[in-house]
């Protein structure tokens, strides 16, 4: 599955209000595939579990793997951040990974090499080194990154003090940055309007 000697589960989250693009984005399908299938078979290849976090598990049962594990969101809406550190919370009681792989439904574009090269970094990392984040042009692309469990008190804490920004906690968290060049900008590339949706791949699935 990949040479990292550390536990890594991914969490999806699906969440979100789809407010821009007007239609749940976790169910449109690009070429053909549900955008949160084909990320969870994505996350399938490169992690040992992958937790679904919504509000509507009902919703979504029908278009990813038995083997995805759902976490039912609690007051949603709080944003992605105040998402994962339910996360946090839920999965330190399931499992005993050492990493969480943090991935938006919204990315058809993941590749299994890439990913699987970047949790490979994860034995390199010091041991206060508390998250591995693409970062670029100055800004981290917090929804395809990896944190570690020993960061949640930190996240709670963040929060606590009123903190709902990636971009703020990441800045004070001991994060180390993955370099993005053109192969990673776009696998990065996420959808959030319609017009990032190519007419001739997308359909939508009632």
């Amino acid at each position: 599955m990949n040479n990292c000697s550390y536990s890594v589960t991914a969490l999806v989250l699906a969440g979100g209000k789809s407010s821009r693009m007007g239609q749940d984005k976790a169910l449109i399908s690009w070429e053909g595939i549900p955008m949160l299938t084909r990320v969870t078979q994505t996350a399938a290849t490169c992690c040992q579990q992958v937790y679904i976090m919504t509000p509507w598990p009902s919703r979504y049962r029908a278009v990813v793997s038995e083997c995805c594990q759902f976490l039912e969101e609690s007051n949603p809406g709080q944003g992605p951040l105040a998402a994962l550190a339910q996360g946090f919370t839920q999965i330190s009681g399931k499992s005993s990974s050492d990493w969480i792989l943090l991935l938006a439904c919204d990315l058809p574009c993941l590749q299994t090499r890439l990913i699987q090269t970047w949790i490979s970094h994860l034995n390199e990392l010091a041991p206060e080194t508390k998250a591995l984040v693409p970062q670029q042009q100055g800004r981290w692309e917090p929804l395809c990154g990896f944190y570690r469990l020993g960061a949640q008190p930190n996240l709670q804490h963040f929060i606590q003090q009123g903190g709902r920004s990636f971009q703020v906690w990441l800045s004070q968290l001991p994060a180390k940055p993955l370099p993005v060049g053109i192969t990673e900008a776009k696998m990065l590339f996420n959808c959030n309007t319609p017009e990032d949706l190519p007419p001739c791949k997308i359909s939508t699935l009632d």
